[in-house]
């Protein structure tokens, strides 16, 4: 998982992902806490896992600025026609690492929903 966390990174550009994926950890760590102090344990998992995977990544990506690494950039991939060959040719397979990290994301929405439920056939 950590290699698809770096093509992406690579991919998207250090700089675009730490701030993509910083500011998603902002947005949703408050309601994280909201949730936890409430005691709403389906929301709060779902809160805590996509605060998480968000620090996970954006840290791949500031470790990557901070040694200064070059990724290729959203922008390059999609407007330079030899960069998307490149990119096509070095990554055959990154529609299906793409599909991975997005279902391997969704995980916490469907641990948060198959509690609830649970939680809901219990209280019958």
């Amino acid at each position: 998982m950590i290699g698809r966390i770096e093509d992406h990174n690579r991919l998207n550009g250090y700089r675009f992902v730490s701030i993509e994926f910083g500011a998603m950890a902002a947005v949703v760590a408050p309601f994280g806490i909201y949730w936890l102090g409430n005691r709403n344990w389906p929301l709060a998992a779902v809160a805590v896992g996509i605060f998480v995977n968000c620090l996970v990544v954006c840290a791949r990506s500031v470790r990557s600025l901070v040694r200064r690494e070059r990724g290729v950039g959203l922008w390059r991939t999609y407007t330079d026609t030899a960069t998307r060959q490149a990119v096509a040719t070095s990554y055959p397979n990154l529609s299906a690492d793409t599909a991975i990290v997005a279902i391997a994301s969704l995980l916490p929405f469907v641990l948060a929903a198959a509690v609830a439920l649970e939680a809901l056939r219990n209280r019958r």
